[in-house]
């Protein structure tokens, strides 16, 4: 997978959004990344650009299944049939993101608890519409192969925070998404933390996306086994600048150490893991690793602990953003 996202794209992209006359607080950086999905291979690809967001303010009410904003004037911007991502973006659990509902009023529902998880009163927060396989791979016309079935189909997988993945294909006779069962799927939501494996069973293709640059701080919750996460950072980001040193497990060598897995490009990956003598990344056989590692669009994590939340750090060139 390549990506060609140059930082000097976001910093051209966002100075033109500032010169018309918009507030720095409201001016988002936007640009687009291609990537590009091997033939015959697994690909594992990271949604690393967003919806724009549609919301922000505060939460004054945190709820058990819910979270109120007193002043959100959400009925002239959101949609019942559609999901959003929640982005807590101020105290202890800043960068903290939940998919999110609205059926009606000032009150956004969660499926999480965020209340149980510490969220508070009073924290800002963000509101973006999470992306869809048909905005993301398109219907008629789709950088995938369609099928009759899931089995002559590329295949989109996408993890179930189980330790499992659905699996979801274009159908040809109707350019529908259908489950690997053939039921409908439509508007299937992706969170942009999470990565997803792309099987590519039919020729090598080039996935354009654009949208938003997150600039802020990310979590996601990392299970024991094996996890595909997105680096959702489009350019700039590295195994040693994402905040992985913070959370992974440390080990004397690979064996009992979490372990990162990069793609190659070529169907293979290539393993590090952070040294607990010496806090230094080292590939699976102990040499060490190149001062700087770029991370591709999505990587996996192997996580050889009890399940925690991985806080990931954009590159330090995106505080001007």
């Amino acid at each position: 997978m390549k990506s060609f996202l140059s930082q000097a794209l976001l910093v051209t992209l966002v100075a033109t959004a500032t010169s018309f006359g918009q507030t720095e607080a409201k001016t988002k950086p936007v640009g687009y990344e291609s990537i590009t999905l091997n033939a015959n291979q697994f690909n594992i690809v990271g949604l690393r650009l967003q919806g724009s967001t549609v919301a922000s303010g505060a939460l004054e009410t945190i709820g058990t299944s819910s979270v109120t904003d007193n002043e959100g004037s959400f009925a002239t911007i959101l949609s019942a049939s559609k999901t959003y991502i929640l982005e807590i973006t101020s105290g202890t659990l800043s960068g903290l993101t939940v998919e999110a509902t609205w059926t009606s009023g000032n009150v956004l529902n969660t499926p999480d608890n965020l209340s149980a998880a510490g969220v508070t009163a009073g924290v800002s927060y963000n509101l973006r519409p999470a992306l869809t396989l048909e905005e993301i791979f398109g219907t008629t016309s789709s950088v995938l192969q369609k099928g009759f079935n899931v089995s002559n189909a590329d295949v989109v997988w996408i993890p179930n925070g189980a330790g499992n993945y659905d699996r979801y294909f274009l159908r040809s006779t109707d350019n529908t998404w259908r489950t690997s069962g053939g039921n409908a799927a439509p508007n299937v939501a992706l969170v942009y933390t999470d990565g997803i494996m792309i099987e590519k069973r039919s020729n090598a293709a080039t996935l354009v996306l654009s949208g938003e640059v997150k600039t802020g701080g990310s979590t996601a919750v990392v299970i024991n086994g094996f996890n595909v996460i997105s680096s959702v950072y489009p350019a700039g980001v590295t195994l040693q600048n994402f905040g992985l040193d913070d959370d992974v497990k440390k080990g004397l060598n690979a064996s009992g150490a979490d372990i990162v897995w990069v793609p190659n490009g070529s169907g293979n990956y290539t393993r590090y893991f952070l040294r607990s003598t010496d806090s230094t990344w080292r590939l699976s056989d102990g040499t060490a690793a190149p001062a700087s590692v770029s991370l591709t669009p999505g990587i996996m994590i192997e996580r050889k602990d009890v399940a925690k939340t991985f806080t990931f750090t954009p590159p330090s060139s995106y505080s001007g953003l």
